[in-house]
């Protein structure tokens, strides 16, 4: 379908009544659900949409209401189950078709080459084998799942289980956008894979349920875990999860592919993430090579994972080696070794959150952890210290969850000498001394006096922080002197600061005023779904903020929309929906909205993210491989701010692909289709000069001078 059809056809729909008659609606229900997935696919996967958001809304909601009419006709692609809108009574057990059977694993060099041995040991007594050559991908750390697909529909997804049985959890893996409702190809295909959430998510998540008072997810495995085991399918529709594909059988095969690569190969076609490390390899020391380079860089991918998997490349071969009834032979996982070590427990402090949550702190004896000093680690909340008996003097096992946070799994009592102190719970905040409380159903302690001097600090820093306005040069500590000294009551009044207010502070120098100043002004221009995300709405992250925008399209419509009209938005329920009410209708909340209008702030959604002219402008760019001063995100907004249009896929339609170290099938692709290939040194080149000190003002921090 090119784009002038399907333009036609959704005006077609868009011309057809409302509320058509059966006989209408079951004759052209299929060609609407088409429509509407093309569409979603260009603008999800290729990130260039052909129709305006208002069009995509109106043909979304034709299909919603002609299925609320005649819910028989609803098709099992259709895109208005990505909404999550099923409670189930139960998650039902299925058996799987193929067992899913675990990996055998190797932790040394010497354990590889005893895997090769052992399948050259198999091998030797057939006659005409290829020699053994090898596949290694990442080992995600999330949770495994197989998706049927039935005439190219996706008909069933299951948890792993115990291999044999697995529980039924269809409903919730069709609100992943990564999974592909529909693929090109009709007999039955079985695709295995794991649903991941990124270490940056996680930590959203884990924030957000902390200010709410929940239990936070002990890692992103876990969280990923709970969010698709949900009995109600519109929570697992707001968790940030993905889906990465790994195995593929046709027809209970995986011969007729020939190999891992052409399997991998496949899955993209199919519209499948894979992952983002997949090598090929001739023989075995080109594996272990992988696996130390895999090592040394596992920190650079977003989500977690702890191993690599080499399987052999041959499906031929793997058929001979086969199986055992617990782990294939042609298969291993090579795990990384743990990031833990002891740490010495030498006190427990509480901090105070910007929600008036009070948070356990282990202050630890500063231990090194892969290169870091850590001296702090969240004990999450009380009922946590108490559950697992933290004792101040205790030595307890310190890990980096997600390879970043610092996070105490339990303390060792063997260790334990007598002299350990038991933690007393606080009854009055740390800060303010109002008296805490805990709401039925959290397990959080709570000061409700949102004058508290902690929680003002940490809404400011909230407002001005990468997760808000990511304004550069303004973190906590500057913030604390600034309310310390009386020059600001809330971050709207961060913007009525003079650079002689700045130069009249203790240890400030002209420059470091001159950046400030220079930081708030460029914030002023910031995207408006930043600015809602920044005031610090109870259950609003930058998701459910870019939803609110692209509905109601300005602030002012946002603050005054009712309950229902928040709902009708995409991905919005009901809680969400009346906690953004909630506070918009307190006073303090509307004046400080007011006052950051006054301030000039971006309160329209057109204006977003000013660009200039480049020679990149107007054109269409991919991004592949990993990089060494830039993230993904980075160079998405600065191909953003120079013009260009960053795109999820390469196509004919791509101008050029920005390539990284290990760029794998886009470059590919990109080489087949002769389009223009960038290095990152070429590309930084391109960058103008202004952009380019903006991003290192983010991402080198002055020194601290406080």
């Amino acid at each position: 379908m090119n784009h002038k059809e399907a333009i036609a056809i959704g005006n077609f729909f868009l011309a057809l009544p409302e509320n058509p008659e059966e006989k209408t609606a079951q004759k052209h229900i299929g060609d609407l659900v088409k429509i509407l997935l093309f569409h979603q696919k260009k603008y999800y996967e290729e990130e260039n949409p052909i129709i305006s958001d208002a069009e995509f809304d109106r043909l979304f909601e034709l299909l919603k209401r002609w299925e609320e009419r005649y819910p028989d006709l609803q098709q099992n692609d259709s895109p208005t189950l990505r909404a999550g809108t099923v409670i189930q009574s139960e998650l039902k057990k299925v058996p799987h078709h193929i067992p899913m059977l675990s990996l055998s694993n190797a932790f040394s060099a010497d354990d590889l080459r005893e895997f090769e041995t052992r399948c050259h040991n198999i091998l030797e007594k057939e006659s005409d084998t290829p020699p053994l050559s090898y596949f290694a991908e990442l080992k995600f750390d999330g949770l495994g799942v197989a998706l049927c697909y039935e005439n190219g529909i996706f008909v069933q997804g299951a948890t792993r289980g115990n291999g044999e049985i697995g529980e039924d959890i269809t409903e919730n893996l069709k609100t992943l956008r990564s999974i592909p409702l529909s693929i090109p190809e009709k007999k039955r295909v079985e695709i295995r894979g794991e649903v991941l959430m990124t270490k940056t998510d996680f930590a959203r998540l884990n924030e957000d349920r902390r200010e709410n008072g929940e239990t936070e997810f002990a890692n992103p495995r876990n969280a990923a875990s709970g969010s698709v085991r949900q009995l109600d399918t519109s929570v697992t529709a707001k968790r940030p999860l993905s889906f990465y594909a790994f195995e593929i059988f046709v027809d209970g095969r995986k011969e007729p592919l020939l190999s891992q690569e052409k399997s991998e190969k496949t899955l993209q076609d199919f519209g499948f993430f894979t992952s983002p490390l997949a090598v090929s390899c001739k023989n075995i020391t080109e594996v272990i090579e992988t696996t130390k380079n895999a090592e040394e860089n596992r920190h650079r991918h977003p989500f977690e994972t702890d191993g690599i998997v080499i399987k052999v490349q041959d499906f031929s071969v793997q058929r001979l080696l086969g199986a055992t009834g617990h782990h294939p032979r042609w298969a291993i996982a090579y795990k990384f070794p743990a990031i833990q070590v002891h740490a010495k427990i030498t006190g427990i402090t509480f901090q105070v959150g910007r929600s008036g949550v009070v948070t356990p702190v282990a202050e630890l004896a500063p231990v090194q952890l892969e290169g870091v000093t850590i001296s702090r680690a969240t004990l999450h909340n009380f009922d946590e210290v108490q559950n697992k008996d933290f004792r101040i003097g205790d030595t307890a096992l310190l890990e980096r969850a997600g390879d970043v946070i610092p996070h105490l799994l339990y303390p060792i009592t063997e260790k334990r000498t007598g002299k350990e102190i038991p933690l007393n719970i606080p009854t009055l905040c740390p800060k303010c001394s109002s008296l805490l409380m805990k709401k039925e159903g959290e397990v959080a302690l709570r000061c409700e006096n949102r004058s508290c001097s902690a929680q003002i600090s940490g809404r400011i820093s909230y407002f001005c922080s990468k997760a808000g306005l990511d304004i550069a040069h303004l973190g906590p500590e500057r913030i604390q002197v600034f309310l310390d000294e009386g020059r600001i009551q809330n971050a709207a009044d961060l913007f009525l600061l003079t650079k002689e207010d700045l130069i009249s502070l203790p240890l400030f120098k002209e420059k470091q005023a001159e950046n400030i100043i220079h930081a708030l002004e460029k914030a002023k221009q910031q995207p408006l779904w930043r600015l809602v995300t920044a005031l610090g709405i109870p259950l609003v992250g930058p998701r459910t903020a870019k939803s609110l925008v692209k509905a109601f399209k300005n602030l002012e419509r946002i603050e005054y929309a009712s309950a229902e009209e928040l709902e009708n938005v995409f991905d919005i329920g009901s809680g969400v929906a009346e906690s953004i009410r909630r506070f918009f209708d307190q006073e303090e909340n509307r004046v400080f909205v007011d006052a950051l209008k006054k301030a000039g702030l971006t309160v329209f959604g057109e204006k977003n993210e000013p660009t200039i002219h480049t020679s990149l402008s107007g054109k269409k760019v991919a991004i592949t491989g990993s990089f060494e001063e830039f993230t993904r995100d980075e160079l998405k907004e600065l191909l953003e701010q120079m013009g260009a249009e960053p795109t999820g896929s390469v196509s004919k339609q791509t101008d050029a692909v920005l390539c990284g170290e290990k760029a794998g099938s886009k470059k590919e692709k990109a080489e087949e289709l002769a389009i223009p290939l960038l290095s990152e040194a070429e590309f930084k080149k391109l960058i103008p000069n202004d952009l380019l000190e903006k991003q290192k003002e983010k991402n080198i921090p002055l020194p601290t001078l406080f």
